[in-house]
């Protein structure tokens, strides 16, 4: 089965020389079987492409700010946030816009620019996972975190 990709998709990803392609910023979507014909029409080259999401973990304590590498501009993902302690989705970013209302408790902590996102002053409540997708719904990267609680030498105020 041959499926026709449109040239679009690979524009300033793809790299062709005499004896490799080489293909960069690979997503879910590239994921398929790749044929490469020379001038006649003849096979050089067949391979198959895994992409497997990123799966990041971070342990943090109390009152550290934390930063997700999301592998893609802002724009082009969305985000949905679960925290561990009741494990409801709540969606963050919807195709590169912060959503309002804000989770209270996220309210004034998370800043998304370029393709970080920075949540300040860690709380152990805030334990959980960030899922990043991109516009087509496939996962991109899944964040892990966890907080520990503040330490019994440190001051709160």
């Amino acid at each position: 089965m041959s499926t026709a990709v449109l040239a679009e998709e690979y524009v300033g990803r793809l790299g062709v020389s005499a004896k490799r392609v080489t293909l960069h910023a690979v997503r879910m979507k590239d994921e398929g079987s790749f044929t490469v014909l020379d001038r006649d029409g003849k096979i050089r080259m067949r391979n198959c492409l895994n992409v497997r999401e990123h799966q990041d973990f971070a342990d943090l304590s109390h009152g550290e700010n934390l930063k997700i590498k999301l592998y893609l501009n802002h724009s082009d993902v969305s985000i949905v946030y679960r925290r561990k302690s009741d494990n409801q989705d709540r969606l963050i970013l919807d195709r590169g816009v912060l959503v309002t209302p804000m989770d209270p408790l996220l309210e004034g902590r998370l800043i998304v620019e370029g393709s970080q996102l920075v949540l300040k002053k860690v709380q152990p409540a805030d334990t959980g996972v960030f899922k990043v997708t991109d516009l087509e719904g496939f996962p991109v990267v899944h964040s892990h975190i966890e907080v520990q609680g503040m330490r019994s030498t440190e001051c709160p105020f």
